[in-house]
């Protein structure tokens, strides 16, 4: 680790076999936090690549508990951060698309910045967190649906926790719980809250083999596809890279305020929203989520757009779908746990 600090101080920027090493050496405990911190900050300052992502990615995914299934796999997950204190959008949107024909494993930790974090809402909606590698396949192949909570899945990211927080600014490691799903999802909804990131998020996703992906930045600076105006899209597939903004009116969807997609003060007040917008109670926030969920179900291939995800989303939202879905989960993850 030294010797790749002095490569650091001496103003060189990082090859990505160091960058593996040096990550792999934080997840394995082999760096002293002033160490940890050094690092994260030294790429911050230069500017992490796309290929360094790849290269702390696969560090993370080698020392991953992996959740092993066969075939493909969505998730929703954003990076969070936008402090806009809105709705667990990317949580209710999941399940949407679990229960309109994907297969999703929704990974997802405890509120950092927010107020409530996707484990937060399901925990007070009664979800156990902590099903085990087993189990969570099991799910996915039964339901179409787990929840992977990060740290069950990653657990030397204990050895990061302290040098993140106290160095206080966004760091590599913001962009690696997405881009490291322990399913090894192949179809992404990813938000991101900084736009600046969205090429080499799309970049390093595209070199660590996901099939076909979104990469999204709402204009409001959410990290979801927002109804408050635009949101820009960097689209990855088997045809390359696609770079567009889609409106609220192309989805069919009335603009909205920022005020009308928050979230509540506490995870229960959440898992109640929760609840009533997947059992069909229509409103902004039923809306958003049908955005969302229908931008997941074009990425997994269920739907020819995201148009008619949207629709697809509607139907599931009204038949009361994901809301059973939930509560199947719920069961399944708490009976003979």
């Amino acid at each position: 680790m030294k010797e790749i600090l002095r490569k650091i101080a001496g103003g060189e920027t990082l090859a990505p076999a160091d960058v593996e090493r040096a990550v792999g050496a934080i997840m394995d405990g082999a760096a002293t936090p002033a160490q940890v911190g050094a690092l994260l900050m030294g790429l911050r300052l230069r500017g992490e690549t796309a290929e360094q992502l790849v290269a702390a990615a696969r560090a993370v995914r080698a020392r991953c508990r992996r959740v092993e299934v066969e075939g493909p796999v969505l998730d929703t997950c954003g990076t969070g951060g936008d402090g806009l204190g809105t709705f667990n959008v990317s949580t209710a949107a999941a399940l949407v698309a679990a229960a309109g024909g994907a297969r999703v494993a929704k990974h997802g930790n405890r509120a950092a910045s927010g107020k409530v974090g996707a484990a937060d809402v399901l925990e007070a909606a009664g979800v156990r967190l902590e099903i085990g590698p087993e189990r969570a396949a099991r799910a996915i192949e039964e339901l179409g649906f787990a929840f992977l909570f990060a740290p069950a899945h990653h657990p030397a990211f204990k050895f990061v926790a302290g040098p993140r927080r106290e160095v206080g600014v966004p760091t590599l490691f913001n962009l690696l719980g997405p881009l490291c799903n322990p399913a090894g999802a192949s179809h992404q909804l990813l938000g991101l809250a900084d736009d600046a990131w969205m090429d080499r998020v799309a970049s390093a996703l595209r070199d660590l083999g996901c099939a076909r992906a979104l990469v999204v930045h709402g204009a409001d600076g959410s990290d979801e596809i927002t109804l408050t105006g635009p949101t820009a899209v960097v689209e990855v597939g088997k045809e390359g890279v696609r770079r567009y903004s889609i409106s609220p009116e192309q989805l069919g969807c009335g603009p909205c305020r920022l005020e009308d997609l928050a979230g509540g003060e506490t995870a229960e007040e959440n898992a109640s929203r929760l609840f009533a917008i997947l059992g069909g109670e229509p409103g902004p926030l039923s809306d958003v989520v049908a955005a969302n969920a229908g931008a997941a179900l074009y990425v997994a291939e269920v739907t020819r757009s995201i148009g008619e995800g949207v629709e697809r989303a509607r139907e599931v939202l009204r038949s009361g779908e994901a809301e059973r879905l939930l509560r199947d989960y719920i069961r399944f993850s708490t009976v003979n746990a």
